[in-house]
């Protein structure tokens, strides 16, 4: 697994930040989770917009918090 403060969010391509938010949404994490209008969920989910950077960084916090939450 990698650790994901090391990973450079700028550098990832459009695919893989739609797979990063596709896992996440099949899992049950909703929009107001993330801070974001479920307008625009539902654009990313449509493939209609793109996961931004800030997005992705949420997402980034939100995985950190639940590792510690597990005790990992």
């Amino acid at each position: 697994m990698v650790d994901p403060s090391l990973v450079d969010l700028k550098s990832l391509g459009d695919e893989v930040r739609f797979r990063i938010f596709d896992y996440l949404w099949g899992k049950g994490v909703r929009s107001s989770e993330l801070g974001v209008d479920p307008a625009y969920a539902n654009k990313i989910k449509n493939r209609r917009a793109r996961v931004s950077d800030a997005l992705l960084e949420r997402i980034r916090v939100r995985g950190a918090k639940g590792r510690s939450r597990r005790g990992v």
